[in-house]
């Protein structure tokens, strides 16, 4: 892997048991952990916005994170945090860390705008800038009201997602928001398929980051190191599975300098290979790719 994490975005993944949420009238037998259920989301937002994937940290490790070193930190319940990692959450965004809260925000309630107010409110349409989206009705449950922040992502029940400037709080299990609604789907959690809720987190997640590589939207991409020291880059498609033909996707490498790059062929499709040069170095390429499909590259 790379000496540095390349994705800009962090990941606390410390769950408690207090946020597992069991939904036995969507589901009967569907249990999550909401703080890892969304979490989830914002990971597939942003792979889908052409971002690398970030890295994972626990709250003991929190406290090494330095400045510079993520633009985004998604944040679990921080009812079980300490004192010493909320003030380092605090530092991280005073030094221009962006914020997405996934559960409680204790502590932190100033920075996010949020009061408490514990409540469930029926469900059945989402309003984001001038666009509205109606979903499965549902009785969610919501966690804060407003104390500064403003509705980012409002619904006809209850704000779904509250902003203020670089802090996000997603402020409902977003399994209980913009499910699926097929009952033949029952014996499994239902996922979320509201495109507002997408459309949403993505645009927070582009305003707030600036990646060392990135590629076109519904395309993702990654550096990693194999165990014998190559280097490979990951292209890995997210388009719509009724899209038929491979389609142009063009990847930035930022300040990633790879004098070559070479596509490792698995089969017969072996498109063009188009390379952006300058002083000598490949910058960035373009190449065609089909729906949902990996590609591994070598770069030297």
């Amino acid at each position: 892997k790379p000496a540095k994490p390349l994705g800009k975005i962090a990941y606390v993944a410390d769950f408690r048991y207090q946020d597992d949420r069991r939904t036995a009238d969507i589901s009967a037998v569907s249990l999550y952990n909401m703080c890892q259920a969304a979490m989830e989301i914002v990971h597939e937002v942003n792979s889908e916005c052409g971002n690398p994937d970030g890295f994972l940290l626990k709250f003991d490790t929190i406290l090494q994170l330095q400045e510079g070193e993520t633009d985004i930190l998604v944040l679990p319940s921080l009812e079980g945090a300490s004192d010493a990692v909320k003030e380092k959450i605090r530092d991280l965004y005073r030094a221009g860390c962006a914020l997405i809260a996934t559960g409680s925000v204790s502590g932190l309630e100033d920075i996010f705008g949020v009061r408490s107010d514990r409540r469930k409110s029926r469900v059945n349409k989402l309003s984001y800038g001038e666009e509205t989206e109606v979903i499965y009705p549902y009785n969610a449950e919501f966690f804060y009201s407003a104390d500064g922040a403003e509705e980012y992502l409002s619904s006809d029940g209850a704000c779904v997602m509250y902003r203020k400037d670089r802090a996000l709080l997603i402020n409902a299990p977003l399994l209980e928001v913009g499910v699926d609604s097929f009952r033949e789907f029952s014996l499994a959690e239902r996922a979320n398929i509201s495109t507002l809720i997408r459309t949403a987190l993505g645009d927070f997640i582009r305003e707030n980051s600036s990646f060392a590589i990135r590629a076109d939207e519904k395309c993702g991409v990654n550096l990693v190191k194999t165990k014998q020291g190559e280097t490979l880059l990951l292209l890995a498609d997210y388009s719509a599975f009724e899209q038929e033909e491979p389609r142009e996707v063009y990847v930035w490498l930022g300040q990633q300098k790879f004098k070559s790059l070479e596509k490792l062929s698995y089969d017969e499709y072996d498109p063009e290979l188009n390379l952006f040069q300058k002083d000598g170095y490949t910058d960035g390429f373009s190449v065609k790719i089909r729906p949902h499909e990996i590609m591994i590259f070598k770069a030297e």
